[in-house]
């Protein structure tokens, strides 16, 4: 699950870096990441792990770290 979020982060899917490059710590605005793409992010989460993103996750915020949407897939996932 891990892997697969980090890859979608990068370039090889919403993102703009290599995957290489993505720390856990990194924000998602610090990796290219604009509300457009967070939209693409949360489809992505939703049919990728059949989870329901809540309403209060729907809004990209400069606080939003890849560490936050690993957490949150893994701890915070709710069947659609």
């Amino acid at each position: 699950m891990e892997n697969a979020i980090l890859e979608y982060l990068s370039d090889q899917g919403c993102g703009i870096f290599p995957i290489h490059s993505i720390t856990y710590d990194k924000t998602l605005y610090e990796l290219g990441i604009d509300s457009l793409r967070y939209m693409d992010l949360i489809v992505w989460l939703e049919e990728t792990f059949q989870m329901t993103v809540p309403d209060e996750m729907l809004d990209i915020s400069a606080e939003i770290t890849v560490k936050t949407v690993i957490g949150f897939v893994a701890n915070g996932r709710t069947e659609v």
